[in-house]
């Protein structure tokens, strides 16, 4: 079974997620950049953050997937609203093409 993660998710499990190959949408990767120093985060999920990034530095057992814009078509298709966790959402249905286990 694929394992993909939402920014949520990774924040949640920390080191745990990386015992074993996962994926994550580029767009997880710029959230967890953005909330390491975001003004509005309290200090603990910023923390949480950069330990996350620290992380992926010293691991190899995950593949980004970067988004395509394309996408973003076939959101707006189904009547969904554009933002992040659709994006994500979209990444992981792609990669599940490719993945069908």
């Amino acid at each position: 079974m694929l394992k993909f993660y939402d920014t949520s998710a990774l924040l949640d499990l920390q080191q745990k997620a990386f015992e074993s190959f996962f994926v994550i949408s580029s767009i997880t990767l710029s959230e967890l950049e953005s909330i390491k120093s975001s003004g509005t985060k309290d200090e603990e999920t910023k923390w949480l953050a950069r330990q996350l990034l620290h992380l992926f530095e010293k691991n190899t057992d995950y593949h980004i997937r970067i988004y395509n814009t394309k996408f973003d078509d076939i959101i707006k298709d189904h009547g969904l609203v554009i933002n992040n966790d659709s994006r994500i959402i979209a990444a992981a249905f792609d990669c599940a093409e490719y993945h069908p286990d």
